[in-house]
């Protein structure tokens, strides 16, 4: 790719009127224009704006549109489908599509900043009956923002990425100019007057047009476009151009001939990515392109188990991403079961009322040696999850049985015994921290290290915190006292987590004694001691539990 040539300092003077007029011109252009030219229609550069949408340089060559339906260009069921993609997968997604950003100013003089690298502080919107609401943070990325944005107004969130990349280019551009953050989905902005001040910005275009979607949908206030019937719809602004009959089968297409109303004639579908002739109009043609090559079927999901996983592989860099190039290639139908492909730093496995879903890294490392597919943990139910902590930052991924966590403290896997009183601890967040050891189980208990205590519970109850702790405290004592052939004699009883309401801790008997390990520290106490201390309710009882050692 070129960089751009240098501009005169004149150029970096362009009055903001000229970025306005630019802007506006985008909008017409994005729906009169193929994605091939398209921004280079609207910039200085012309042949890097070329290449920032070019079909060539994102791995789309599509040369037909076989499937596309105008009457049908996206099912409801899709389009409302809020839990295609987590925040991390669209940062992902977003990643892939550009190596790297060409940087430096734009013709206003503002920093040129990526998709992928975008950030902003967000506002607080009230919640209504088509969206949540969204409480306004600091410095959220591109990703968060639509991430929270689908889950806030029931809106798949690769629509909002297939928009960004129809309107803008903005997926792919390697040097987006500012103008084009806001007015990113032309939300508030006609091809016929000004944009509407309230949507300026990149957090209200995307907040805006999805809210948008929905009041199209419910069809109270929009009824040009009413699913169910049959409309004559143009095929470009220029109205000589002439229209056709369109059935329009749902309320999701009706949504997109909204925000824009005409369909691709003949020339524009015979075109693939490119250009049609005077009479074409691109924008609903661009979204089905977009959207079928790079997220699968607009229509009810195609099993595709092998296609799934090929496109999650893709998203997360392919053969040179986290995962690695593949070693296994199975023959998996629409009817397999289960669909497993593994590569050189983990595996994606499929099934259908999950998806793909992918296990790399230090977290496979532990997953395989619980066991794998087959094993303790069972099969993976998310993806992994980036986690910044004050505790530390790490990655984190739950399977059927119990989850991983990796970070400064080591990667270790946790039962769901376990993870349910880490839960109701406050997680990571509580005053645990991160795993710190396996999970070790006798014939009646299990106990878990963590950074700040331990976790343990009797086989069959439930697991209990142990704040400050340590899970192998008691051991520590005994081997402190000369273990078995010590003052204490071998032990005579099996581990056992306490849960008290004097504190939770654990306790064990041995032939001459007993150790008792709580936050108060681990003490250990003679038979003699032990028999006072049962007769006055011993942790239950007024004397609460050892603070000192007592005395042989």
């Amino acid at each position: 790719m070129s960089r751009r040539a240098p501009r005169s300092r004149n150029t970096t003077k362009v009055t903001r009127l000229l970025t306005c007029f630019l802007a506006a011109s985008a909008l017409v252009i994005g729906t009169v224009v193929p994605a091939t030219a398209a921004s280079a229609a609207t910039s200085v550069a012309p042949t890097v704006a070329r290449t920032a949408a070019d079909p060539a340089q994102t791995g789309l060559a599509k040369t037909t549109l076989v499937g596309f339906t105008p009457g049908n260009i996206i099912s409801d069921a899709v389009f409302t489908n809020k839990s295609t993609m987590t925040e991390a997968q669209i940062q992902t997604f977003f990643n892939s599509k550009v190596s790297r950003c060409l940087g430096g100013r734009d013709e206003n003089n503002e920093p040129i900043v990526c998709l992928k690298d975008f950030r902003m502080n967000t506002v607080t919107r009230p919640g209504d009956q088509y969206c949540s609401g969204y409480s306004g943070a600091a410095n959220e990325s591109a990703a968060r923002i639509i991430y929270r944005v689908a889950q806030a107004c029931n809106i798949n969130p690769q629509v909002l990425i297939v928009m960004l990349q129809k309107e803008q280019g903005l997926v792919t551009h390697t040097w987006p100019s500012a103008w084009r953050y806001r007015i990113a989905l032309g939300q508030g902005c006609p091809d016929t007057a000004p944009c509407d001040p309230n949507y300026i910005g990149f957090f209200h275009q995307i907040y805006g047009a999805a809210r948008q979607m929905q009041i199209y949908m419910e069809g109270k206030w929009f009824q040009w476009y009413a699913p169910g019937r049959t409309w004559n719809i143009l095929y470009n602004p220029n109205s000589s151009c002439g229209s056709s009959p369109v059935y329009v089968a749902n309320k999701a297409t009706s949504a997109l001939y909204y925000y824009t109303p005409y369909q691709p004639n003949a020339a524009a579908l015979r075109a693939g990515y490119g250009k049609g002739d005077g009479c074409s109009a691109y924008g609903n043609r661009n979204f089905y392109n977009y959207f079928t090559d790079w997220f699968g079927s607009t229509q009810k999901p195609v099993v595709d188990p092998l296609g799934d996983i090929r496109r999650l592989h893709t998203s997360l860099g392919g053969a040179t991403g986290v995962l690695g190039a593949a070693k296994t290639t199975p023959a998996c139908t629409a009817t397999t079961a289960r669909c497993t492909v593994t590569y050189v730093n983990g595996i994606i496995t499929w099934t259908k009322a999950l998806g793909a879903r992918q296990v790399y890294g230090e977290v496979y490392k532990e997953y395989t040696a619980q066991g794998g597919l087959g094993g303790k943990l069972g099969y993976p139910k998310t993806t992994p999850t980036a986690v910044t902590d004050p505790n530390g930052n790490g990655t984190a991924q739950q399977f059927d049985a119990g989850w991983v966590h990796s970070s400064v403290a080591g990667t270790f896997a946790s039962s769901n015994t376990i993870m349910t009183a880490y839960s109701k601890a406050g997680w990571l967040r509580g005053k645990l921290g991160w795993p710190a050891g396996v999970e070790t189980c006798s014939a009646t208990s299990c106990v878990q290290a963590f950074q700040g205590g331990s976790i343990g519970y009797q086989k069959g109850k439930a697991a209990v915190p142990l704040v400050g702790v340590e899970a192998d405290a008691i051991d520590v004592v005994f081997a402190a006292q000369g273990g078995s052939s010590g003052a204490l004699g071998a032990p005579v009883g099996q581990l056992t987590v306490v849960s008290d309401p004097q504190g939770n801790g654990l306790v064990r008997q041995f032939a001459n004694g007993w150790i008792h390990a709580s936050a108060a520290g681990a003490f250990v106490t003679s038979n003699a001691s032990m028999k006072e201390y049962s007769a006055s309710g011993w942790l239950r009882g007024s004397w609460d539990g050892p603070r000192v050692r007592s005395p042989r």
